[in-house]
């Protein structure tokens, strides 16, 4: 125990050593360089109903067609994106999800599906994924899909399903904060997105 403790001792003080080293770089090189002009904000129009549009991509070593339907959101951190990103998680985020449940094992129309935000700042987007059994036409996976989704709309979310999304955030979130990555990526986007490293405390 006592020479497992001295090693221990040791890499602590090279590891303070190195860092001292790296900091005197740092301020040695880049201390004199002032701080440029602030650049403007990013001028990016609201998400809005642009009209439906339908691009279909060849893939020769494709064995499965793809499904991606994509939605214009409001961007991460503005007004309706948050609860955009529940829908998500509750449309396609884990085997309990609605679309899961319905398309993969009661209709059985879909290999996997899946639904989510993909975290932009300025213009955001909801993205459902699916892949369609063989023999399924996308077509009407896409019809099944967006059933589900008008479902919502008229009926909203239910309460065990709200409580499961609020579950499962907060593991990510705490499983996110286990590592020293982890912590500081979620200061480095509290600041960068929010102006406050601890916004997303």
């Amino acid at each position: 125990i006592l020479e497992a403790t001295d090693e221990l001792c040791a890499v602590i003080d090279a590891t303070e050593a190195a860092l001292r080293d790296a900091l005197a770089k740092v301020a040695k090189w880049f201390g004199p360089i002032a701080k440029g002009p602030t650049p403007p904000a990013l001028n990016v129009p609201a998400a809005g109903a642009g009209g439906r549009k339908a691009v279909t991509v060849e893939d020769d070593k494709a064995q499965l067609p793809l499904l991606l339907i994509a939605y214009p959101i409001p961007g991460k951190g503005q007004p309706g994106w948050t609860e955009m990103s529940v829908v998500a998680q509750v449309l396609g985020g884990g085997k309990s999800s609605r679309l899961v449940r319905s398309l993969q094992y009661d209709k059985r129309m879909a290999v996997q599906v899946g639904a989510s935000v993909t975290g932009l700042r300025e213009a955001d987007l909801f993205l459902v994924e699916a892949v369609p059994v063989p023999g399924v036409k996308t077509e009407d996976l896409t019809a099944a899909i967006e059933a589900e989704m008008a479902k919502i709309v008229r009926e909203g979310i239910e309460g065990k399903e709200m409580r499961r999304v609020k579950a499962g955030l907060r593991t990510a979130r705490l499983d996110a904060l286990q590592t020293v990555d982890g912590v500081a990526e979620a200061l480095a986007e509290g600041q960068g997105s929010f102006g406050d490293a601890g916004a997303l405390d």
